[in-house]
């Protein structure tokens, strides 16, 4: 039986849940520890929620709260890069057009290319995530955050793939969750050279 994930759970606490997440929630034990694990922590976030706090930041601090993770979350890594970054294309002004890089974390292989977005000044990010026995993890999504606050979220699909558009250049941080495991990719540069080349 797969379990809900975390949007689905907050969607539940939030009064949003599908028929199916509460009749899931009925039955399983463990997904019913995750809701209670963050009552409290909602509570916290709706405290906030006054004329003084503007909704961006209302919604980084949610982000901020997914980003920690339930209580389920019992692996963590942080991941580490195996191969690249290497320059895919490089431009006549000699700035970095593209990138792609492979990264390890526990169990899990990652690659992520980073390339020109349609948007000027903004870079697309792809990336696929595959265990070592070849195969997709279960429910599994990624959480990109930037330094100017943008955040972004993607949830992979069948082939462990994910697609960001659009993200403005600069150093980014990247955590995935994958059934109880979570991963962190720190200090990767969107729209210049990696500086985990160098180590």
């Amino acid at each position: 039986m797969s379990h809900l994930d975390i949007i689905h759970v907050l969607s539940v606490l939030t009064g949003n849940g599908s028929s199916a997440d509460h009749s899931h929630l009925e039955e399983c034990a463990s997904c019913r520890r995750d809701l209670d694990s963050w009552r409290p922590r909602l509570s916290d976030l709706r405290d906030l929620e006054t004329n003084a706090v503007e909704a961006s930041e209302l919604h980084n601090l949610r982000v901020l709260f997914r980003q920690l993770g339930p209580a389920s979350i019992v692996k963590s890594w942080v991941a580490r890069l195996i191969r690249g970054p290497k320059l895919a294309v490089e431009s006549v002004r000699g700035g970095l057009e593209a990138s792609l890089g492979a990264y390890q974390a526990g169990p899990y292989e990652i690659v992520v290319q980073i390339r020109p977005s349609a948007v000027e000044g903004r870079f697309d990010v792809h990336g696929q995530v595959m265990r070592e026995d070849g195969m997709v993890p279960e429910s599994t999504h990624v959480v990109l955050t930037s330094l100017d606050g943008h955040v972004d979220r993607a949830e992979l699909d069948r082939f462990g793939e994910f697609q960001l558009a659009a993200v403005p250049a600069g150093p980014i941080r990247m955590v995935w969750f994958a059934g109880d495991s979570r991963i962190d990719l720190e200090e990767l540069a969107v729209g210049g050279p990696n500086e985990d080349a160098d180590r």
